[in-house]
């Protein structure tokens, strides 16, 4: 998997970034597309479409939930074949729907729900605290890897 793309959002900085840093750590060069929501669903099918026309095929495909939904109706109508031409792998909340997707899509599930109690209870800490000295704080919260039929693996087997 040597020609991996990322499709992403406009907003979609931070993921950008960490694709790109991952691109340059493995010396992959890095392939963008890239959608604005804002703008017309017909446009993101049309990247779908794009992407399936694309004759330097990538290995894998690398997005949000939300915008492989409506990309993949761009691909389908191209006839791009899932994952026998294209692995695809979402990030995705533990509420994504991505397990219904046909097929369903691979994913790495990012614990949104953990991350808001953090968030509320580090806000609430603060408004709370006498002092108006506020630190920086990281937390790490481990994302969890689910392979379904979106991905071919190097032998050929189709997910788990």
């Amino acid at each position: 998997h040597r020609t991996i793309a990322h499709v992403g959002g406009v907003g979609d900085f931070r993921k950008k970034d960490a694709y790109r840093y991952c691109c340059d750590k493995y010396d992959i060069k890095p392939v963008e597309y890239v959608y604005d929501l804002t703008k017309s669903v017909d446009e993101t099918i049309q990247r779908g479409v794009d992407i399936a026309a694309n004759k330097a095929r990538h290995s894998a495909l690398i997005g949000t939930d939300y915008g492989l939904s409506i990309m993949a109706q761009g691909m389908y109508q191209a006839g791009l074949s899932i994952p026998d031409e294209l692995s695809i792998i979402a990030f995705a909340s533990n509420r994504s729907p991505v397990q219904y997707f046909r097929p369903p899509l691979t994913s790495v599930l990012q614990d949104c729900e953990s991350m808001s109690r953090y968030s509320m209870a580090l806000m609430n800490n603060l408004l709370s605290s006498d002092s108006k000295d506020c630190q920086p704080e990281s937390i790490v919260l481990q994302p969890e890897i689910i392979l379904r039929n979106s991905v071919q693996t190097r032998g050929g087997e189709v997910g788990l």
